[in-house]
């Protein structure tokens, strides 16, 4: 998808004028577009204003960049009577691993995140406390996958394996999680679910996307079924111009 950018920038430029035409109506609509004139902020930005445009047109975005707590959001959206509030992250191929929510200690291992320290615990600190918060991915231009969320959000899977004492043979096998992923910093039960979504252009020009939800067992108000299959529909229907 970052290739497919990189030689179609007039890809790039129409999506960004239709999604912002989108979200004209809605106050602060010009930090974005400041933003985005700001080279080393474009590409956060581009996902920023994408996923905003998004949530505005299935009727359910409140606010950009609204002032909850003495913090600033990316966004709020309400879902079935609950607000949420938006963090969105968008790891580039360049810088995948640290990247992805700040991350900045991991262990490479065919492009699996190993651990969260330290930028990721400042990003939980700069969310509201009063409302829920939905941390949304756009991994279109990385090599995250599904593993990769797993871990960065429930810890380092670990394989767990139970011996006959008698014997020394394996009996039970099962997969645990260790305590360094996000669930386990202070506060994270602010935090109502981590979304993470991949978009790919084939041959053809066809738009794929795939659509990753991680539920927090949170404090605060959690997506529930209902929330999820909206989100689902949402996400499944992403719009992206190809003309």
């Amino acid at each position: 998808m970052y290739y497919d950018f990189l030689c179609k920038p007039t890809l790039v430029s129409h999506n960004l004028e239709e999604n912002l035409k989108i979200l004209s109506s809605k106050d602060n609509v010009k930090s974005l577009i400041k933003k985005a004139k700001n080279s080393p902020q474009f590409w956060d930005t581009l996902s920023e204003i994408e996923i905003l445009a998004l949530f505005e047109r299935n009727k359910i975005l409140e606010e950009i960049e609204p002032e909850i707590d003495g913090k600033t959001p990316d966004g709020t959206i309400n879902l079935n009577g609950n607000i949420f509030s938006l963090e969105i992250f968008t790891p580039t191929i360049s810088s995948k691993l640290d990247g992805l929510l700040g991350l900045d200690k991991v262990v490479h291992l065919n492009n699996r995140l190993k651990g969260a320290t330290g930028k990721l615990a400042e990003k939980i600190e700069q969310i509201p406390s009063s409302i829920p918060t939905i941390f949304v991915i756009n991994g279109s231009y990385s090599e995250l996958d599904f593993f990769d969320l797993d871990e960065a959000v429930d810890g380092t899977i670990l394989l767990q394996l139970s011996f006959n004492t008698e014997t020394g043979k394996v009996v039970n096998e099962n997969n645990i999680h260790k305590d360094d992923g996000l669930i386990s910093i202070p506060d994270s039960n602010l935090i109502s679910s981590v979304i993470m979504y991949k978009r790919t252009i084939e041959i053809g020009l066809k738009l794929i996307t795939q659509f990753i939800i991680n539920n927090f067992n949170a404090a605060s108000v959690s997506l529930n079924g209902i929330d999820n299959k909206l989100l689902n529909e949402i996400f499944n229907g992403f719009y992206f111009s190809l003309h």
